[in-house]
């Protein structure tokens, strides 16, 4: 899982994930993490959202926790104008 974070204070727009080459970024959690990155075996996930500053975090988790992992990062799955708000 992808979580690409743009910084709140600089005015840019986000990158379309189809641009994104990230296959040099999941070859090394693989190596020390999994047995093969196969999508018979792993499934992929990317987001966007705005915070404090630029970075991009990866997620490894077991399928079984991804739903409660979106429950408590709803940044990633509600629209931006949805998480300003709040």
């Amino acid at each position: 899982m992808y979580e690409h974070i743009y910084d709140i204070n600089r005015n840019r727009r986000f990158i379309d994930h189809d641009n994104l080459e990230l296959k040099h970024c999941q070859d090394v959690p693989e190596a020390a993490f999994l047995t093969n990155d196969t999508a018979a075996l792993c499934s992929a996930f990317q987001c966007s959202h705005r915070r404090e500053q630029d970075g991009t975090r990866i997620w490894i988790l077991p399928p079984e926790q991804f739903p409660e992992w979106l429950k408590s990062h709803p940044e990633c799955w509600k629209s931006a104008t949805e998480t300003m708000q709040e």
